[in-house]
């Protein structure tokens, strides 16, 4: 059976590669002082032969302060995620607390204001507040003012 050109053409670029992968090398110094590199040794003078390099370490485990670094790195980045949660709720608190606290004086001022005050029930009817109711949600109105203003 004939052997294809290519197989050959493999073969060969095989046999070139396996000197190339060996792992030695040359060190000389030429007439002019350069030292030389090479994985020749140059044909008219003597050169010295390299030791390989050593194979590379195997990757190590993070000690463990660097685990304990990650730990508190990610514990701070809790931390400031949570803060910022807080301070997003404390804004919210106080916007309510604001809205209240005008809502309050508004409600204040016309319960004061309007003696013959009439409060609607959601369906169109409407009746007056007597004396008593009126003052009622006079001392509400105060109450909701020191709760929600400052």
């Amino acid at each position: 059976m004939p052997v294809s050109p290519l197989l050959t053409l493999i073969a060969m670029l095989i046999s070139l590669a396996v000197p190339i992968a060996a792992d030695s090398a040359y060190k000389w110094t030429d007439e002019k002082g350069v030292t030389h590199y090479s994985q020749r040794p140059p044909p008219d003078q003597e050169a010295k032969k390299m030791a390989s390099p050593p194979a590379p370490d195997k990757p190590k485990m993070p000690s463990k302060s660097l685990n304990a670094r990650l730990e508190r790195l990610e514990q701070e980045q809790a931390a400031r995620e949570e803060a910022v949660k807080r301070q997003t709720q404390e804004k919210k608190q106080q916007a309510i607390r604001k809205h209240n606290c005008e809502a309050a004086h508004k409600n204040l001022e016309l319960y004061r204001g309007n003696p013959r005050l009439r409060i609607g029930d959601g369906s169109g009817n409407y009746t007056r507040l007597n004396e008593e109711e009126r003052h009622a949600h006079i001392t509400e109105a105060k109450q909701q003012i020191e709760a929600n203003c400052d």
